[in-house]
């Protein structure tokens, strides 16, 4: 079952939706100061310092989804290569998935740290504009991509 499907069987929707509004800056090339990046700060009317720390803030989470990802990714392929065998080690498969679903969880976690600090650093009339910029940025992309 994926996350989103947990978080919605949990009744984690509103949890989902706050998930939404960092995925979406994600989207939307935050670390790379891209420019739908720096019209969502436009949009925001972020000062100095905010910009400042939000920079350094979606740079380290960035950084750190990188890292996550690539182990991610290393871990899938050697998933892969057990399930080829002639003779999968049951047990190797089994702890390999148990690291896999801890990575993932990181991810997830990660994200949720992100969330938390926007919340620090934009003031409530800030964080509600970028709500309503995720909506509208959620209404434009692709039904595939949305899910």
């Amino acid at each position: 079952m994926r996350f989103r499907e947990k978080l919605r069987l949990t009744g984690g929707f509103n949890l989902l939706a706050l998930l939404s509004v960092a995925w979406c800056l994600i989207g939307l090339g935050v670390a790379k100061n891209s420019p739908p990046w720096l019209s969502v700060m436009q949009e925001l009317d972020v000062n100095d310092e905010q910009r400042q720390k939000l920079e350094k803030t979606i740079y380290e989470h960035e950084k750190l989804l990188i890292d996550i990802t690539a182990d991610l990714r290393k871990k899938k392929l050697e998933m892969y290569r057990l399930l080829q065998s002639d003779a999968p080690n049951e047990l190797a498969i089994m702890e390999l998935a148990e690291s896999i679903g801890k990575t993932e969880v990181k991810t997830h976690k990660a994200k949720l740290h992100l969330l938390l600090r926007l919340k620090e650093i934009l003031s409530k009339q800030q964080y509600e504009k970028l709500k309503q910029l995720k909506q509208m940025y959620d209404d434009k992309r692709p039904d595939e991509l949305a899910k």
